[in-house]
C-alpha cells in the first residue's frame, strides 16, 4: 500500500504541479498504513510466568515479654485451599502415573536436593531460642488474586490430630509478586488426664493444671460438678476454637461440601451440650488451646531475595525464584 501511495505521487506528470494538500494527505495515508497492523492478525497467547517457593517457619523466644497475645481473633482456613503433594501423599491417594506436564510439575514438593535455604534452617535450628517448625519448596505459575491458591500449612509438634503450626500461605502475582501468609501458634493443653465425675461436652476445655482437683493423679478429692463446669468454661472463653481442618480430595484441592460438613457437626455438638460421662482412666479429648500467637500479613518480593515476616514468637523467611517448567 505505501509502494502504490508513493508510486502516485512520483507518476504525476511535471505539467500538473500536486497540490499541498494532496501532498499532505497522501504522506498521511501512507504513515497509516505503516502502523496499521491486519485485523485479523491474532494476539499471541500471554506466556504465564512461574516460581519456585521456599518457605521456612520458625519459632523464637520472646525474650523481652514484650508481646500480649488477644483473645479476640477468628482463625479460618480460606476456600480456595490446597494441599502439597509428595510421594507419600501420591502413594496414600493411589494416584496413577502419568505423562509429565506442566500441571504435574505445580504445587509438588521438592526434594531438600532442591532446595536452597538448607544452610538457613540448620543455623536457625542451630541457635537458641529458635526452632523450625515447617521447611518445605515448591513450583507454581505466577496467579493472580482471585486464582491464586493457598497452600495448607501444617507443622511442629503434633496433638491428637492437630499441629501446633496451622494456616496457610500463598504466592500472588499482580503487577508485582506478593506472599501472604495467614498462620497460628498454638500450645496446647495436656491432653490425657482422669476424671470421674459427669462434665458436658460442650464445656470444651479443661482446668487440670490449676490444681482445684482436675487431672489429680491422687485422686483424692473429686471437684463438684458446678466447680468442674464453672473452670472448664472458663478456659472455654479464653480462646477461640481451632477452625475444622479442610477435606481434600485426591488433586489436593480442598473440598468445600466435606470441610462445611465438618463445621456444621463440630457446632451441633458444641451447642447441644450433650452430657456423658467419664470413666476413670485416661481419656482423649479435644485439643484445647493455652496460647495462641497469629502472624497475618502480607508483603511484597522481590525475586532471588530472602523476605521475612516478623513476630515476637514466630516468623518466616520466603525465597521465591524465577522457574521454567519442563515441558
Amino acid at each position: 500500500m505505501t509502494r502504490l501511495f508513493m508510486t502516485k505521487l512520483f507518476s504525476c506528470p511535471a505539467s500538473q504541479p500536486v497540490s499541498h494538500f494532496t501532498l499532505t494527505l497522501l504522506f498521511t495515508l501512507a504513515i497509516l498504513a505503516c502502523g496499521l497492523k491486519p485485523a485479523f492478525a491474532e494476539e499471541p497467547e500471554k506466556k504465564i510466568d512461574w516460581y519456585q517457593v521456599e518457605v521456612i517457619i520458625f519459632s523464637q523466644q520472646d525474650l523481652f515479654n514484650e508481646e500480649r497475645h488477644t483473645k479476640d481473633i477468628e482463625l479460618s482456613f480460606p476456600d480456595n485451599i490446597r494441599q502439597l503433594l509428595d510421594s507419600e501423599l501420591k502413594a496414600e491417594l493411589k494416584q496413577e502415573p502419568q505423562p509429565v506436564s506442566t500441571d504435574d510439575q505445580a504445587f509438588q514438593v521438592l526434594p531438600e536436593s532442591a532446595m536452597e535455604m538448607v544452610p538457613d534452617r540448620n543455623r536457625l535450628n542451630r541457635a537458641p531460642g529458635y526452632r523450625v517448625l515447617f521447611h518445605k519448596a515448591w513450583r507454581q505459575p505466577g496467579l493472580g488474586q482471585t486464582e491464586s491458591p493457598w497452600i495448607f500449612i501444617e507443622g511442629g509438634n503434633k496433638t491428637n490430630d492437630r499441629h501446633e503450626l496451622e494456616g496457610s500461605f500463598r504466592l500472588v502475582r499482580n503487577r508485582y509478586l506478593h506472599i501472604q501468609a495467614n498462620l497460628w501458634k498454638t500450645k496446647f493443653l495436656p491432653t490425657g488426664y482422669q476424671l470421674a465425675q459427669p462434665v458436658t461436652l460442650s464445656s470444651g476445655a479443661d482446668a487440670y493444671n490449676s490444681g482445684n482437683g482436675f487431672g489429680n493423679s491422687s485422686g483424692n478429692t473429686a471437684p463438684s460438678r458446678q466447680g468442674m463446669t464453672s473452670s472448664l468454661r472458663s478456659v472455654q472463653l479464653q480462646w477461640p476454637p481451632l477452625p475444622a481442618l479442610p477435606a481434600f480430595s485426591s488433586e489436593g484441592a480442598s473440598s468445600e461440601g466435606a470441610s462445611s460438613e465438618g463445621i456444621s457437626s463440630e457446632k451441633e455438638s458444641t451447642d447441644a451440650e450433650e452430657e456423658f460421662i467419664i470413666e476413670r482412666k485416661v481419656q482423649t479429648q479435644p485439643s484445647l488451646a493455652s496460647d495462641i500467637v497469629v502472624l497475618n500479613q502480607s508483603t511484597r518480593v522481590t525475586r532471588k531475595e530472602l523476605t521475612y515476616l516478623d513476630h515476637p514468637n514466630m516468623g518466616a523467611v520466603v525465597l521465591v525464584t524465577k522457574y521454567e517448567p519442563e515441558i
